[in-house]
């Protein structure tokens, strides 16, 4: 089964805001899940997404 963030948890991997955060979901620039009123974001999904990103992080 895979883990799930929270935003806090996402941005505390990525080394960003959740501000930031907030921002790549409205743009839709970050893969996410919205379960009723959460996001969630799954783990290895973003890992996979920081990895092909990385150079725009930063």
């Amino acid at each position: 089964m895979n883990s799930f963030l929270d935003k806090s948890e996402a941005a505390n991997l990525l080394g960003v805001k959740v501000t930031d955060i907030d921002e790549m979901i409205i743009n839709k620039e970050i893969p996410h899940l919205r379960i009723g009123r959460h996001i969630r974001f799954r783990l290895s999904t973003i890992q996979k997404w920081y990895k092909e990103n990385q150079k725009n992080l930063a």
